[in-house]
């Protein structure tokens, strides 16, 4: 942000809109406000606390190697470290196969994330299972302050509006190789008019 919208933007909601874990809390608290028959995620029930001296037992269990600590919480032992952050989801299990009407129902389920003003903003095939969205680690969910005028024009907040779905039809083409116009989330006329955005961890 430049110094205009710094000066406006309290830090203190750039991170809690930022943060991965609130990410996630604030869109599945949108997506629980409206609920529907026909889920539009896997479902979420809450979220616990765990302390970081669990993490050997968690590593040795779960073969994890990588906490996605800060060098200074790792510099601490165990004990000193912040508790884990986890939220509590039902488990799927195994992969879905990527059929024509698991594909529609893929993009209506999007699209209503997307008029709950719920923004994934990483829409792509490790991040379903089951064929419903798990992750909302990098969600937008509005109010958020990336649709502030003083941040963004509106232009630019439409283009980010536009970005799941042209996500969506990126994983089709590109991840799921498949070459159905009919499949994809956007207008034939709009292919091609939004920047990749890179990935976590790109």
């Amino acid at each position: 942000m430049g110094p205009a919208a710094r000066s406006i933007v309290p830090r203190q909601d750039v991170e809690e809109q930022t943060d991965p874990f609130y990410a996630e809390c604030r869109a599945y608290g949108r997506i629980a406000s409206k609920p529907r028959k026909d889920p539009i995620a896997v479902a979420c029930h809450g979220f616990i606390s765990i302390p970081a001296r669990q993490e050997s037992f968690f590593a040795k269990k779960f073969s994890i190697t990588d906490w996605n600590r800060s060098e200074e919480d790792l510099a601490l032992p165990p004990t000193k470290r912040e508790p884990f952050r986890a939220l509590v989801k039902d488990l799927v299990e195994g992969t879905a196969e990527p059929t024509k009407e698991l594909i529609r129902s893929m993009r209506r389920h999007l699209k209503a994330l997307n008029s709950l003003r719920i923004w994934v903003m990483d829409v792509r095939w490790d991040n379903y299972k089951g064929g419903r969205l798990v992750d909302f680690s990098l969600a937008w969910t509005e109010p958020h302050f990336e649709f502030l005028r003083e941040v963004n024009t509106a232009k630019e907040m439409d283009m980010n509006k536009g970005i799941d779905l042209a996500d969506f039809d990126r994983m089709v083409k590109g991840e799921l190789k498949i070459e159905d116009e009919s499949l994809l989330a956007r207008p034939k006329a709009w292919q091609g008019t939004l920047r990749k955005r890179p990935h976590r961890g790109q």
